[in-house]
């Protein structure tokens, strides 16, 4: 899926390119967004400024880093999850 302002689905597959913000239920695979990743479960990779979901199964890279679950990484500069909140790298 590609945008030049934003998306929202209820589940993606694969790649979502967009130079806004991506909105969803469930992403499994790559979202890269200019300015924010907001998923329900994003399994895979999100890459953008800020990145929130509510369970994350892989990477999220970006300045701001959210989710409730995470079973992977978080790398940026400020991360949030359920056991702790760091700087750079959170677990």
């Amino acid at each position: 899926m590609l945008s030049t302002c934003g998306t929202y689905t209820d589940f993606s597959n694969g790649i979502v390119l967009s130079a806004g913000c991506s909105f969803g239920r469930k992403v499994n695979g790559l979202a890269i967004n200019l300015f924010a990743n907001k998923y329900y479960v994003a399994n895979g990779v999100e890459l953008g400024i800020q990145n929130q979901a509510h369970k994350v199964n892989g990477l999220q890279v970006g300045l701001f880093n959210r989710c409730v679950e995470l079973n992977g990484l978080q790398i940026g500069l400020w991360n949030i999850n359920e056991k702790r909140k760091m700087t750079l790298i959170n677990w």
